[in-house]
């Protein structure tokens, strides 16, 4: 399997994986129904229970009507962080990835942790060179992936929150070109990353 096609069964597996979305995407939020939000809540704190709010009785035109009752997430002594038992980066990414597993949605954090996930099982031993967990620098939060030894055209930025996947040359240099990129313009990520610099998070060699 080339490089590229390991990424982009890497970048499958997260679309599919995440499949309920992000929470920070109004067109994903209105798409779900609000869902998207909650399980990404979910990924992230504890201290959440299901509390059902009893319905009542309201008048449609000349008719009195029973309405359902309506269960909901509610965290009543507050959001609290999900602990962790990860002593490096290394292990919070692949502990990040399975709790977005679980609960099916995330946003660019977990997209670039369930892909550094993938490739930490799959790519393992098969020479591709590293997989790096990159995030924007503060305050501009974004994460993805890069596979590959440095930021040039034998590397693969994997983005799924973005939707985008192109060569480091590509956001070294603003290419605007890509591999694909699913609804938005390649450039608009490239520029983004390429303003606001990054930091690699964590590293693992294949």
């Amino acid at each position: 399997m080339s490089a590229y096609e390991m990424a982009k069964a890497a970048y499958a597996h997260a679309k599919y994986t995440l499949v309920i979305g992000a929470n920070n995407q109004a067109d994903n939020m209105k798409k779900t129904g609000g869902w998207a939000g909650v399980a990404v809540d979910r990924s992230r704190h504890t201290g959440h229970r299901w509390v059902k709010h009893p319905g009542g009785w309201q008048q449609d035109g000349v008719r009195w009507v029973k309405k359902p009752g309506v269960w909901k997430l509610e965290y009543p002594d507050g959001m609290k962080e999900r602990p962790t038992g990860a002593t490096t980066p290394h292990e919070f990414y692949l502990e990040l990835a399975e709790r977005a597993r679980v609960c099916r949605a995330g946003n660019c954090g977990e997209n670039a942790a369930v892909v550094y996930g993938y490739l930490h099982e799959h790519a393992q031993g098969k020479g591709y060179g590293s997989v790096h967990y990159v995030s924007c620098r503060p305050p501009h939060d974004h994460a993805f992936v890069l596979f590959g030894n440095g930021w040039d055209g034998g590397s693969i930025v994997i983005d799924p929150w973005w939707g985008v996947m192109c060569t480091g040359d590509d956001i070294k240099h603003r290419t605007g070109r890509c591999f694909f990129a699913e609804d938005n313009d390649a450039l608009e990520m490239q520029d983004y990353v390429a303003q606001h610099g990054v930091t690699i998070e964590s590293s693992f060699a294949t």
